[in-house]
């Protein structure tokens, strides 16, 4: 549990949106999980139309929109969004191969670490070493795109 820093050592407030420090393992088993619509070995731990519903973005807001005019069905044609938001979940914006708009899931994590899962139930896990506020101006990530998500769609048909 990750706490603020009191006066003579004594336990602070609770960070609650700090603290969890999955491993490798970990990040592949709930993307996978979520893959799956929220079913492992035939039990079903999430709600399924709720996971769905979360995985297609459903009511998702537009990131760099005013929040306060609440969900949207779909970003307007020709908008420059940088993404949607859920739940804890990022909606990447991607032009496919073919040219249509996808929202692929992801989660971000401290350190410009993300979890990405696609369409074809694959799962890009990037796990940098530090974050900009620790290097400084150095990058930690490229300014050419999604350069991840690039690399996956050439492994597997969408």
């Amino acid at each position: 549990m990750v706490r603020t820093r009191e006066a003579a050592g004594r336990d602070g407030m609770v960070w609650c949106n700090a603290g969890y420090y999955p491993t490798l393992d970990d990040l592949a088993k709930i993307a996978l999980l979520y893959e799956s619509r929220g079913a492992h070995g035939g039990v079903q731990i999430l709600n399924r139309d709720l996971t769905t519903d979360l995985l297609a973005a459903r009511d998702a807001i537009v990131k760099n929109a005013d929040a306060a005019l609440g969900p949207v069905a779909a970003p307007l044609a020709g908008s420059k969004e940088d993404g949607l938001y859920k739940m804890g979940f990022h909606f990447l914006r991607y032009v496919n191969a073919s040219g249509a708009v996808e929202y692929l899931p992801s989660m971000h994590g401290s350190g410009d670490n993300e979890v990405i899962l696609y369409p074809n139930r694959m799962v890009s896990i990037v796990m940098a070493k530090a974050s900009v506020e620790v290097l400084g101006p150095e990058k930690t990530r490229s300014d050419e795109g999604p350069v991840t998500i690039r690399a996956v769609e050439r492994l597997a048909p969408f």
